[in-house]
């Protein structure tokens, strides 16, 4: 029975020497984490601060390029959000129109005076256009004011998804490594450990598309 009962730690022993090779830097703590992982029956969040602040660059240098062009993407659309709501106008296309509507308004203004005027039978009807565009003006001013009042929501919206997705990488990143490792055990062609020059790539693509 003592035989038998020793029998699980060379098989440990080789698993966690397989993930340190795999991981390379901090292999040890890979091969801890993925040993947690494998013998879970649920999902097993983990959250590391560099990894939150890495972001898709962690996952380049780790191979894991799906997970870089789907966080990455996810973060675009944060970012973006983020500099509509500090930076764009979100009034202007309604001011714009509620200018043009009041160039419009001073024209038939002047045309329903002059009708009033000459005692023209189109007075009242130009008069009721006047009240109509001034009303149209009114609220085009209302709505620019709405849609500029919306900024600081859409920044906030913006920057809590940012950091959600932050987060998120940080609490996935090593189940997913996992996944990697698993496959990289039957196809040891697979590339592994870590990668500066995949980190770099990403980095630059991530400022090109972030400055885009």
């Amino acid at each position: 029975m003592n035989d038998q009962s020793m029998t699980p730690a060379p098989q440990q022993n080789n698993a966690a020497s397989l993930a340190e090779d795999f991981a390379g830097p901090n292999g040890s703590y890979y091969a801890q984490e993925f040993a947690k992982i494998g013998s879970s029956r649920s999902f097993r969040p983990s959250f590391n601060m560099a990894r939150a602040l890495l972001g898709p660059d962690w996952y380049a240098a780790r191979h894991l390029w799906t997970s870089v062009l789907v966080f990455a993407a996810l973060e675009i659309l944060a970012l973006v959000t983020l500099a509509r709501g500090l930076f764009k106008d979100l009034g202007f296309e309604e001011s714009m129109r509620g200018g043009r509507i009041a160039e419009t308004l001073e024209k038939r203004a002047a045309q329903a005076e002059a009708a009033v005027a000459e005692g023209s039978a189109n007075a009242a009807n130009l008069q009721r256009a006047v009240d109509s565009l001034e009303r149209a003006v009114a609220d085009s001013i209302a709505a620019a004011e709405a849609a500029a009042a919306t900024g600081p929501y859409l920044a906030a919206a913006g920057l809590i998804s940012f950091l959600l997705l932050r987060g998120l990488q940080a609490a996935v990143a090593n189940s997913l490594l996992e996944k990697r490792f698993t496959a990289w055990r039957s196809e040891r062609a697979m590339a592994a450990g870590l990668s500066m020059g995949n980190a770099a790539i990403a980095a630059a693509l991530v400022v090109v598309t972030y400055g885009l």
